[in-house]
């Protein structure tokens, strides 16, 4: 592997960061099943949040399922 592609993977991931250290969000444009999409929605909606929120903290309970 080539030094240049690894020194844009690394300013690439820097760059996911603010300075304050908080993760920035990206629109990754990812194709989810529309089921699981509806669903969220519902979820959203009862219980009045935004939906990349509900759709967020489901990625993070996964992923700390996950780890352990």
């Amino acid at each position: 592997m080539s030094e240049k592609p690894l020194k844009h993977a690394i300013a690439e991931t820097r760059a996911r960061y603010s300075t304050d250290g908080a993760p920035t969000r990206v629109n990754r444009g990812y194709k989810l099943r529309e089921d699981l999409i509806k669903a969220c929605k519902r979820i959203a909606l009862e219980e009045n949040r935004r939906l990349y929120k509900v759709m967020e903290q489901a990625l993070e309970e996964y992923v700390e399922r996950r780890s352990q």
